[in-house]
């Protein structure tokens, strides 16, 4: 019981650990500038698109019920 709760203790120590490293790290780091309005972007346009869709008159059954026989187990 005793190891459970040491191994347990150690992996959140190394989460907290990880998490505030990875803030710290984020916090340092040189931040990124915004692309100015004087930067060109390319647009690209799709042409139109007609979807058409049909149900199918499948009278198949996925799956039957049989109410009032109980299953047989064997």
């Amino acid at each position: 019981m005793t190891t459970d709760h040491n191994l347990f203790a150690a992996l959140t120590f190394a989460l907290l650990a990880g998490g505030m490293a990875a803030i710290g790290t984020e916090m340092l780091s040189p931040r990124h500038q915004a692309p100015s309005a004087a930067t060109a972007t390319a647009m690209v346009t799709l042409p139109m698109v007609t979807v058409i869709g049909r149900r199918s008159a499948s009278t198949a059954l996925a799956a039957e019920a049989r109410v009032g026989q109980p299953q047989q187990v064997q």
